[in-house]
């Protein structure tokens, strides 16, 4: 038995929600399920019962309950135990991609912690290198902007590198391109699929395709290359100078943390009902997450709903 696991069990038994708890554990539901099983096997007891309202407690689980809450202040004061020294007293590496909110969210941590010797550190990387990086374990958590998609590719590649995922916010999806573009001649307000078909697609990072792209709205349209580029300054600039295009949520801070968007450039809806783009946290299978990362995803939250006010 982990302490882990009590800790799970004693906010699933407060909460009397598996889904309530999963969100303040920053677990997907399914991890949080299957470390209750494990407990439940452990202690040879069913600890919950399913109600239309949720969870509640049995018998052995309210025994349980009972004991583990008080022994496990003690056991999380034990485990937390270091003694005064030059060592880091808290550790988070996370990988994430460059926006305003995560760089001020990571700055608050930095203070948060300023007294205890933090070892932080934070990698601007895409989504695939974001992945390679938890998976390998030379980042706890990471930060990416995923497609929403019927096919769940990102959520596919997750699963073949034994990572999960939960969702940290919802944006619709916008269409970046060059003010006088072709497309927006005859005044376009919005862009369709098809309307981009003639054109090129560019990325800065990840592994997403035009090719992908089109399979995400299950249309079939012939292929035009992908333009690589080395960064988010290269992709601004070929957009402004090509008819390249790219697809970005409405938040202008992701591509421009330091300096005006540029006039040259519009972004414009596209037009789909169910094709969102997805902030999420990634993290590995069954991993608890340290304290340093509960209280940067808390502030990240917090940068969120001040980015997303009216």
């Amino acid at each position: 038995m982990k302490i882990e696991q009590i800790h799970q069990f004693l906010v699933v038994a407060r909460t009397g929600s598996i889904n309530r708890a999963s969100q303040e554990l920053y677990l997907s539901q399914a991890a949080l399920s299957q470390s209750i099983q494990k407990l439940e096997t452990e202690v040879d007891s069913v600890l919950f019962t399913r109600t239309p309202f949720g969870v509640s407690l049995t018998d052995a689980g309210l025994e349980l309950y009972s004991r583990a809450n008080r022994i496990y202040p003690e056991l999380s004061d034990l485990q937390n135990f270091k003694k005064q020294s030059t060592v880091p007293s808290a550790k988070l590496h996370m990988a994430c991609f460059n926006a305003l909110y995560i760089n001020h969210a990571y700055c608050a941590l930095c203070q948060k912690y300023e007294s205890k010797n933090p070892d932080f550190s934070i990698s601007d990387v895409g989504f695939t290198e974001t992945m390679e990086k938890v998976a390998s374990g030379e980042c706890e958590i990471g930060i990416s902007m995923v497609v929403s998609s019927p096919g769940n590719l990102s959520e596919k590649l997750l699963e073949s590198m034994n990572l999960i995922s939960f969702n940290l916010s919802t944006f619709d999806l916008y269409i970046m391109l060059r003010k006088n573009h072709p497309c927006l001649q005859g005044g376009a307000a919005s862009l369709s699929v098809s309307d981009l078909e003639p054109y090129a697609y560019t990325l800065s990072a990840g592994k997403l395709k035009q090719s992908d792209l089109y399979e995400i709205f299950s249309t079939s349209k012939r292929e035009r290359n992908t333009i690589w580029v080395c960064s988010r300054d290269c992709m601004l600039e070929l957009i402004q100078r090509t008819d390249a295009f790219t697809t970005v949520p409405w938040n202008q801070d992701i591509y421009c943390t330091e300096k005006a968007f540029p006039e040259s450039l519009r972004i414009v809806p596209l037009r789909t009902s169910d094709v969102k783009m997805k902030l999420i946290c990634i993290q590995r299978k069954d991993a608890a997450l340290s304290r340093p990362a509960r209280d940067f995803l808390a502030l990240l939250q917090k940068e969120l709903r001040i980015q997303t006010a009216p």
